[in-house]
């Protein structure tokens, strides 16, 4: 845990790359294996759109915020959506 500088959080969760390299691998991996019956590589899109659908509270691959004129890729957790609602 590191300190939250923006005050919404007492610590933030802090991973090291390794770390995060290791659990997705362990997401995708078993994913890959019960959807497809094995590790598939390269991993296909649809295969990581399912996994975040799966996780996600909802995902919105073409957001536009029209208060800076860009579109780019979001989604949110699940926990994050039961904070909010």
């Amino acid at each position: 845990m590191i300190p939250d500088r923006t005050g919404r959080f007492k610590e933030r969760p802090y991973w090291e790359a390794a770390e995060l390299e290791q659990q997705c691998e362990q997401v995708i991996s078993a994913f890959l294996r019960q959807r497809y019956g094995f590790d598939h590589i390269p991993v296909p899109t649809e295969a990581l759109t399912e996994i975040i659908e799966r996780d996600a509270a909802e995902l919105d691959l073409k957001p536009i915020f029209p208060t800076i004129g860009m579109r780019c890729s979001a989604m949110r957790s699940s926990s994050a959506a039961s904070d909010h609602a």
